[in-house]
């Protein structure tokens, strides 16, 4: 999953307000670092990945209450997005295993 789409989710969910704190927040960098990403149609470093993977994580288990239905299903939403970005993560493992 691109990171546009994760972003777009999140925004969907109201798990985040806007392109800055999605930077800020979940990507671990600077409030315009995903605008220049998105403008220079960069891919995000691993090390950004790792921060997003984590801070998905991480909000999923502050959110999660089974006896509150809107936020356990936030909360599978960030489970689910964060899987997403692990099989990127994975994926670039394996590409970077089999060059060397």
């Amino acid at each position: 999953m691109e990171l546009i789409d994760i972003y777009k989710r999140l925004k969907t969910r109201d798990l985040c307000l806007n392109a800055y704190e999605f930077s800020q927040q979940y990507l671990g960098r600077a409030p315009n670092y995903f605008s220049v990403l998105k403008a220079k149609k960069r891919q995000a470093s691993t090390q950004v990945l790792l921060n997003l993977y984590f801070a998905l994580r991480e909000r999923s288990e502050a959110i999660r209450d089974p006896s509150i239905p809107c936020l356990e299903s936030r909360s599978k939403e960030l489970i689910t997005l964060s899987n997403s970005v692990f099989v990127t993560l994975e994926s670039r493992y394996k590409v970077k295993k089999e060059s060397t």
